[in-house]
């Protein structure tokens, strides 16, 4: 069921009706049966997926919890230090034979479905008509929708019972409506349990403010998935997926600027839209995105990009990793000034060169997203471990790093260095990923780029729809701006008077409707199925 079908529409009128009226008193009993009607239509075979996930992750939060009640009774019993701690380790280690295995039978099941196709292809056992099939080629089983999504969000939950950050919920019923959440499951955001139960199994009345702030969220949403990133996903593919290795490398280098905005405009809208579902139910949701062309390193656009995500690696990959003895006995070594700082900062590099390992296996098995995940890991790691060197060459140089020069420059080299990594993101052929980006630095020669692009993208991108992707993404960077810079934007639209307000509204619907005749909508969303 797609969120911008009239099955959807009709789906969300009638929940909402029932959700205001019927349910008054249990709202969070009319989210699940949602989230049950949604999923069904998403196949009814995936539904035994995310029941397998939301009932092994709640059993085990109670059994953890349980055997955490029972260490301290014992020890409790007992006047023995020697006991006391034997007591300990025994019901600690229990509870770590639950926590493994749940976490193995979880990802074990993602893993699987995930690639299991690659595997296949690896041993020449997928036929090229066979039922094995992802974006950019990738072998795969077919996915659950938001099976990563809701995979994450479980175990987080579980990993924070095992380390005691809050209380199990001893409800199945109302633990399966926090994982099962309809919005997130379209793709995201990974959210936390003891953030989202303060707004999901709360009592909500029916705002008109909230409706319209959520209307007008998910028409933004909208405009930048259907007016920006829908019509520029065939010019996209017409260059970044031709095998011609003659094309030139400002060519490639423009395919490279439209994925960058088509990807950001498609996952950002997204965003905005199940975000806007969300809010209609008064239930807010992880925010995910925070203006991440704007950063001044790598690890900023990072911390703004799919932010969700990041936190996830961080509390659950990143700190567990860097934080064990042996990362912190290594970094106590080395000797002189750059010796100390290289160790110091030496876990912390190791840990992000997993984490973005991690990141590039979850987009798929296929070694242009495991380099690019490496690409940023190592890029973030030489900046930590040079960070010395670049203060020191700032200082000769007499650079003023808190001037504006020296942000403009930051956010160009961020922009510059994240685009390199979409070639290996984006370029689903080794082979042609090498040529294309050879071509780039090497074959540039714009005057010979123009009539190429223009073969390329032509009846793909007309005159109507340049303009309208011109005019749809010069609203969307001027949102960005007012953001970056903390104002509210839904405020200061409120404060206008009422025909700005309206020209407004019918420009952004116009552009959608336009976006709709002239272009082809998608079926689904660019992460819906990572």
């Amino acid at each position: 069921m797609n969120i911008f079908s009239v099955r959807f529409l009709i789906f969300l009128i009638i929940s909402l009706c029932l959700y205001y009226t019927a349910a008054r008193r249990k709202q969070w009993v009319l989210i699940l049966t949602a989230n049950l009607v949604f999923y069904a239509f998403s196949g009814y075979e995936n539904l035994i997926f995310i029941a397998v996930t939301t009932v092994s992750t709640w059993l085990g939060a109670r059994l953890m919890e349980g055997f955490e009640g029972k260490s301290k009774a014992e020890r409790k019993a007992v006047e023995s230090r020697e006991d006391k701690q034997r007591i300990k380790k025994l019901w600690l280690f229990r509870k770590r034979l639950v926590l493994a295995a749940v976490l193995v039978l979880n990802f074990g099941i993602l893993g699987v479905l995930k690639y299991t196709g690659n595997i296949l292809s690896l041993l020449g056992l997928n036929g090229p008509d066979g039922a094995f099939g992802a974006p950019g080629g990738a072998a795969s089983l077919i996915l659950p929708l938001g099976i990563s999504f809701y995979t994450f969000q479980s175990t987080g939950y579980l990993i924070d019972i095992y380390g005691a950050k809050y209380e199990a919920e001893k409800s199945l019923p109302r633990y399966a409506a926090f994982v099962s959440f309809f919005p997130q499951l379209i793709q995201g955001p990974i959210n936390r349990y003891d953030e989202l139960k303060t707004t999901l199994f709360t009592t909500h009345r029916l705002s008109v403010g909230v409706v319209r702030h959520a209307l007008l969220r998910f028409a933004f949403g909208a405009l930048k998935k259907f007016a920006v990133a829908d019509l520029l996903s065939g010019s996209v593919s017409a260059i970044l997926d031709s095998t011609d290795t003659s094309l030139h490398g400002m060519t490639v280098a423009a395919g490279i600027l439209m994925y960058g905005i088509q990807q950001y405009t498609d996952f950002s809208g997204g965003i905005d839209m199940v975000m806007a579902v969300a809010e209609l139910f008064g239930v807010r949701m992880r925010e995910n995105f925070r203006q991440p062309y704007f950063s001044i390193s790598i690890g900023d656009f990072w911390r703004r990009w799919h932010i969700s995500l990041g936190a996830w690696m961080r509390d659950y990959v990143f700190y567990p990793f860097a934080l064990t003895k042996p990362m912190q006995r290594l970094g106590k070594r080395g000797t002189g000034e750059f010796g100390k700082h290289f160790f110091k900062v030496l876990p912390a590099c190791l840990a992000n060169i997993l984490v973005f390992f991690l990141v590039g296996l979850w987009h798929g098995a296929e070694l242009h997203y495991i380099l690019w995940g490496l690409y940023n890991g190592i890029l973030i790691a030489l900046s930590d471990v040079l960070a010395p060197v670049f203060t020191r060459f700032s200082g000769f140089l007499k650079i003023n790093s808190q001037s504006v020069g020296m942000y403009i420059f930051r956010v160009i080299r961020t922009f510059a260095l994240v685009h390199i990594g979409w070639y290996f993101d984006r370029i689903y052929d080794f082979e042609m990923m090498k040529v294309f980006l050879k071509n780039t630095v090497f074959h540039f020669d714009p005057a010979a780029s123009i009539p190429e692009l223009h073969a390329l993208v032509s009846g793909k991108l007309t005159k109507w729809t340049v303009q309208i992707i011109v005019i749809s993404y010069a609203i969307t960077a001027l949102v960005s701006v007012f953001k970056e810079k903390e104002m509210d934007i839904y405020k200061m639209l409120y404060n206008r008077n009422v025909v700005f307000r309206w020209v407004l509204y019918l420009i952004i619907f116009h552009l959608i409707q336009l976006a709709l005749i002239y272009g082809t909508a998608t079926e689904s969303f660019m992460y819906a199925f990572f």
